[in-house]
This record gives C-alpha cells, structure tokens and sequence, in this order.
C-alpha cells in the first residue's frame, strides 16, 4: 500500500519570524499618508455597494498594532536547493532583491481605503519565490492567527516562467469580547507560461472585520486557480482582482460563502483583460443561515 504524503505531513510547520524590514519603512510612510487622506468608502460606490461598511468605526483599533502567528510548512532540502524561497516578508524584503522588485506593485494605496491600512501597518507577512522551470509536486501550506484587536499583512507570491505551485493559505483568530479587523494583501505574480493553484480559507469568530484583497498579475500563457471559502465574520469581504496582462492568460475563480444570522459575506471579483485571447471563468455560491431559537 502506497500512502501518499503532502509537504505538510512530511515536514513540521514552522513560525516565521517578525522582524521589522528597514527597505519597507519608506513605502509604508508613503502608504500612511495615503491611508489618512482616503475616506471611509461609502456604499454608494460602486465597489461598496454590497458591503454595510457604514457601522464599521476604525477609530476604535487605534492605535493600530498589528500581531499576527504565520506558521509555514517547512521546504525540503531538494527545494532548497532548487532556489525555492518561503520566508516572512520583512527578512524577504532586506535579503532579496527579488521580493523588492515585486512589493507594491499592485497595491492599490491611492484608491482602497484598507489596502493602504495594510500598507502602512503591516508587520508580517510572507514571500513565496518559485523559480524557473521548477514543478512543485506538494502543496505549499502557510497559517495565519491572530488573537490581538488587529492584524496587518502583505504577502507576496512569485511564479518564474514554466513553474507551478499549489498553495494553501488558511486564516483564523481566537474570539474576544472585543471588534477585531484584520487587512490583508496579496500579490501573486504569474509569470510566462507559468501554473499556480491558489486556494484560500478564511474561518472568522462573529466579532471579525476582514478586509482582504488578492491580487493575480498573469503574464503570456500563464495560469492562476482561484479557489476560495469564506466561513464567518461581523464583515467579512474578500475581494479578488485578476490583470490578465498576457496573451493567452487564464484563470478560473471559485468561491464558496457560508454565513450565519448577521454575518455579512461580501466576495468581490475584478478581471481586467489587458492583452487579447484571455478567458476567465467565475463561479462563486453560497448562503446565509438563520438559527431560531
């Protein structure tokens, strides 16, 4: 009998570290200004126009100070040595000159409200670098936690051309008595002829604002799997935005929502078909459960 196993049987996850990146402190000021110009949106904004954002008072996490437990499967040896990269953002940001080419690029600081919170506040985060021509044939798994009022990440996601990765990303918190807000970015970046299999989880206690906006960058022939379940939350938004920037780019987006009583589900999707002979399928359902008592 053959028992199949995944990276993360085989290897024990890891904490990452949270150390503070000197390369990022710049754009995080730069994102601070933008953050306390931006209003609150409203949801006669298009973009808003399914979200009750109105209750939500930002104030009341101030001063913000994120904290976050991200723990990552650790990489094989072979990996390694293959030139695959998983590390937190900040050690990524200081080490690597490939994690600065990639930061920002797609963070929408000027117009979202609560991609510049993340920018500006994010403490943690990871990068994940997969070289050029090389297959991942075990998923890559990353956990996020976080027990504090609040939470602030950016992650980022690199495919070198002719590579593929299957990533799991899954977010929880423990409960307290008081509003938690969690702002999240992360860039995924697909390179030429390149495959990843994106899968995100989001499992929220009822007193959670989660403000979480992915974002694909999809060059020539490249390829990027959305799939997605939302699970909980007092505002629960996951919006993902897919730049079809390359001839012959595909994606398909997935979603499932399941809430329960008030909890509000908003999940967004953009595509933005930039170059010709792009094909995006979306299919997201879900429900709202009522318990009587």
């Amino acid at each position: 009998m053959v028992i199949k196993q995944n990276l993360v049987t085989k290897n024990a996850m890891q904490e990452l570290s949270q150390a503070q990146s000197a390369f990022a402190s710049e754009k995080k000021k730069e994102a601070l200004d933008k953050f306390k110009a931006l209003p609150i949106p409203q949801e006669k904004e298009e973009d808003w126009r399914y979200t009750q954002i109105e209750k939500l008072k930002l104030e009341n996490f101030e001063p913000f100070e994120p904290k976050t437990a991200i723990s990552a499967a650790e990489l094989s040896d072979d990996l390694v040595e293959k030139g695959v990269i998983l590390t937190d953002i900040n050690t990524a940001l200081d080490k690597y000159e490939i994690a600065q080419k990639y930061f920002f690029r797609n963070t929408k600081i000027d117009k979202d409200k609560f991609a510049a919170l993340s920018a500006a506040h994010f403490n943690h985060g990871f990068f994940l670098y997969v070289p050029k021509n090389v297959e991942l044939k075990e998923p890559i798994l990353v956990n996020f936690s976080f027990e504090n009022e609040t939470s602030a990440l950016h992650n980022i996601i690199v495919a070198e051309p002719n590579s593929k990765v299957d990533f799991v990303e899954e977010y929880t918190n423990k409960e307290t008595d008081k509003g938690q807000l969690n702002a999240c970015v992360t860039e995924v970046f697909a390179n030429n002829d390149s495959k990843i299999n994106f899968y995100h989880l989001n499992n929220w206690t009822k007193n959670v604002y989660n403000f979480t906006n992915i974002v694909g960058n999809l060059d020539r022939n490249a390829s990027v799997n959305f799939v997605s379940g939302c699970f909980g939350g007092k505002l629960n938004r996951l919006r993902i935005d897919t730049l079809f920037n390359g001839q012959g780019s595909q994606c398909n987006n997935l979603g499932i929502f399941l809430g329960r009583g008030r909890e509000h589900i908003d999940f967004t999707t953009n595509m933005y078909h930039n170059s010709v002979n792009t094909t995006n399928e979306v299919l997201v359902d879900g429900k709202n459960i009522f318990i009587l008592s």
